[in-house]
């Protein structure tokens, strides 16, 4: 509706449809926070939205795989040399834009979001060979189970184990540096691996 008379229904209308339409959801806090907070202004304007999504937690992944200073998405950029997330100056710039009409306040609110998405971004990319992924795209995309679940593409070997039931698994990497994930796949599964790479020639 704008500065002066704020309402956040078409904003919500607009954004829930993105969200339906995402494989995955990536935010840093978002299931704790944002998802939340936006099924409560949706509740709130009588607005359909669905009661899960498929998200990717930055913050959970920091609690689980890694022990940081602080998990705070400035703080984790800082400390793996990434693009910093920008100051958006404290609780009065929201004052200013929601109290105050301030123009330039929304304007400094709306630049830091778009730090957020960048900083966001450079954190969900470094730690993505180091997480197990939620969702198999490579499936998802008619590939098969063996493929990479982030990317899509050809794995290679890492190392074969047993579970304590003696069930044989199997680890695997992504063929491109750039993914590099990292991901598990049953016996059956890696001997479809084996010959797929046999049929196609494929070292």
């Amino acid at each position: 509706m704008g500065l002066k008379k704020q309402c956040d229904k078409s904003l919500l209308k607009k954004f829930i449809k993105e969200l339906d339409k995402a494989d995955e959801i990536i935010a840093h806090n978002g299931d704790r926070f944002d998802i939340k907070w936006i099924r409560t202004r949706a509740a709130f304007h009588g607005l359909e939205m669905k009661h899960t999504y498929n998200s990717i937690d930055t913050l959970k992944w920091c609690k689980k795989y890694l022990n940081l200073p602080s998990n705070k998405l400035a703080e984790v950029c800082k400390y793996f040399g990434l693009v910093n997330k920008l100051d958006a100056g404290g609780i009065n710039t929201w004052i200013d834009v929601i109290f105050k009409k301030d123009r330039k306040a929304l304007d400094h609110m709306l630049y830091y979001c778009d730090g957020d998405i960048i900083s966001l971004e450079a954190v969900f990319n470094k730690l993505l060979p180091y997480a197990a992924p939620n969702m198999h795209y490579g499936v998802l995309r008619g590939g098969e189970k063996f493929q990479c679940p982030s990317c899509g593409k050809l794995p290679k070997w890492n190392k074969t184990y047993t579970t304590a039931a003696g069930t044989v698994q199997h680890y695997m990497k992504c063929r491109d540096k750039s993914c590099g994930t990292t991901f598990k796949v049953n016996n059956k599964t890696y001997q479809d691996y084996i010959t797929y790479k046999i049929r196609n020639n494929i070292k």
